[in-house]
Parts: C-alpha cells; structure tokens; sequence
C-alpha cells in the first residue's frame, strides 16, 4: 500500500529530522505540474486542462482523450484510426464512423470560444492534427 508506505518513510525520518516531514508535507500539497506541450498549447492530463497564452479550458470525457491524443502526436497527425482506437480500444467496431468526426467538431468549437482558436486542422483523407495559431504581427 503507498500510503502506507509514505507513512512508515516519513514516521522514521521525522524521528532524526522534523524538518524532513515539513518538506515531505509541502511537496504533496503542491504538486509539480507535469503537462504536454506542443508548441504554445499546454495540455496538462491530470487535470485535463488546455492552455494557450493566458487562456485556458477544462476539457472532459471524449474532447480530453481526443485533444490528449492531438498533443502527444503532434506536430504529426492521426489518423480516423488511431483516434478512434485510441478512444473507443476494442470497441471501435461498435461505434458509427461520423462520431469522431461529430466531436472533433465539437472540440473545435468550444476551444474556438475559449481558446481563441480552433486548434485542430483536418489532413483530409487522412485524419487530424494540431494546428498552432498564427501570430499576429
């Protein structure tokens, strides 16, 4: 058990050094942002939020895995297979082919409205990828 671990380790150090146990207690309330850049969008897993700039938006369900996706490939694309398969796994076969297609478009617009940009570009024919904003000058 890890919590169970984390008390035995940190019982014995706190017997040689108080301050050991301070620390230890600082570090697991304040945990290190750990997320996924691509270019100037940040996408952080464990709290499933995008960034860009100062803007930012909690994704969920369907829209968090496929943007996750989009990030960790990018800048290649994906292609409608392994989006889906990375969404639906073993059940991909059960699910109708325009669904990916349906939330990538609502993916789009709701990081339109909150992002400022749609973020995604279709390679047509071929599936999908990110797309970094175009500075403006």
């Amino acid at each position: 058990n890890r919590w169970l671990m984390r008390f035995l380790e940190d019982f014995v150090r706190i017997v040689a050094d108080p301050q050991l146990r301070v620390d230890a207690l600082h570090r697991r309330r304040r945990p290190a942002r750990s997320g996924l850049t691509a270019g100037a969008i940040h996408f952080y897993p464990g709290t499933l939020k995008a960034e860009l700039g100062s803007a930012s938006i909690e994704l969920r369900g369907i829209p968090a895995r496929i943007f996750e996706q989009l990030v960790r490939a990018y800048p290649d694309f994906l292609s409608h297979e392994a989006l889906n398969a990375g969404i639906w796994g073993d059940n991909v076969g059960d699910v109708d082919a325009h669904t990916l297609r349906t939330h990538i478009y609502s993916l789009r617009k709701t990081l339109q409205a909150e992002l400022g940009h749609p973020l995604i570009k279709t390679v047509h024919g071929r599936g999908y990828r990110l797309e970094q904003p175009k500075s403006e000058a």
